[in-house]
C-alpha cells in the first residue's frame, strides 16, 4: 500500500473509533436520564432536597398521583437521596415520664439513640416520642424510623421550606400530609437529667427543654435501609 493510501486508511479507522466510543458514551448517558428520579445506588441519579420518596423506591420533583409517597428528602449525599422524613407528626408526647440518665446523647445519630432508648427495660411507656417514631410505618411498610438526633433535627429545619413545598404539592393533589408548622420538635439527644435538645423549626432555635414537656416529634430514616 502506498504511504498516502496508508494514511487516509489510518485516519479512517481512527475516526470510526472516535465514532463508536462517541455513540456508546451518549447511549449510557441517555440511558442514565431515561432512569430518572431512581435511587438505586447502582445508577447514578440527580436527586434534590425537597424531592418526594415513593414506596417503590423512586423520587420526583413534583407529585405522582399513582404512587404511594413515604417521606421528603432533606438529605443528599453525592446526588443520592440518603435521609427522608416522615410526611405525618406526632403531638403533645413527652421526651420521657421521668427525669433519668439514659445516655441517649449523639448529636448526629438519632438510630443510635433509640437504640440505647430501647434497651431499658419498659421503655415504651416511658419514652412516648421515641414510640411514636419507632412504631411510624409508612405506605412501604418500612418501620425503620426514628426521633432525629440534635443535628439530624437542623437539617430538617435547613431544608423546611422544600420539604413544606414538597408537602403542598402532595396535598393539593389530594394526599395526605402535614406541613412542619410552629411548634417545637424534640430531638432524640439528651442533654441531662431533666432535658433533651429541642428545635423550633420555623426559626432554628435549639434549646433544652424538660423532658417531660409535650411537644411535637417527626419521624426520619435512612432511605435505602
Amino acid at each position: 500500500m502506498k504511504k498516502g493510501k496508508r494514511i487516509e486508511a489510518i485516519l479512517l479507522a481512527t475516526s470510526l473509533l472516535f465514532c463508536v466510543v462517541a455513540c456508546k458514551s451518549t447511549a449510557v448517558d441517555n440511558g442514565d436520564k431515561d432512569k430518572g428520579n431512581s435511587i438505586d445506588k447502582k445508577t447514578p441519579v440527580v436527586v434534590n432536597i425537597g424531592d418526594i420518596a415513593y414506596s417503590d423506591g423512586t423520587v420526583s420533583e413534583n407529585y405522582d398521583s399513582t404512587k404511594k409517597p413515604v417521606g421528603i428528602v432533606f438529605e443528599v449525599v453525592d446526588g443520592y437521596a440518603t435521609k427522608i422524613v416522615s410526611l405525618d407528626q406526632g403531638n403533645s408526647l413527652e421526651w420521657s415520664t421521668r427525669f433519668d440518665l439514659t445516655n441517649a446523647t449523639s448529636l448526629t445519630d438519632g438510630k443510635a439513640n433509640l437504640e440505647v432508648i430501647k434497651a431499658i427495660e419498659g421503655w415504651e411507656d416511658k419514652y412516648p416520642a421515641f414510640k411514636w417514631c419507632d412504631e411510624y410505618t409508612d405506605e412501604s411498610n418500612n418501620s425503620q424510623w426514628y426521633l432525629p438526633a440534635k443535628d439530624e433535627l437542623n437539617q430538617v429545619y435547613v431544608a423546611e421550606e422544600a420539604i413544606n413545598e414538597a408537602i403542598e404539592k402532595i396535598t393539593s393533589e389530594g394526599g395526605t400530609a402535614t406541613l412542619l408548622g410552629e411548634p417545637p420538635y424534640w430531638s432524640s439527644s439528651e442533654l441531662n437529667y431533666g432535658s433533651a435538645w429541642v428545635q423550633i423549626i420555623s426559626n432554628g432555635t435549639q434549646y433544652d427543654g424538660g423532658k417531660d414537656l409535650p411537644i411535637s416529634v417527626r419521624a426520619i430514616r435512612a432511605f435505602n435501609n
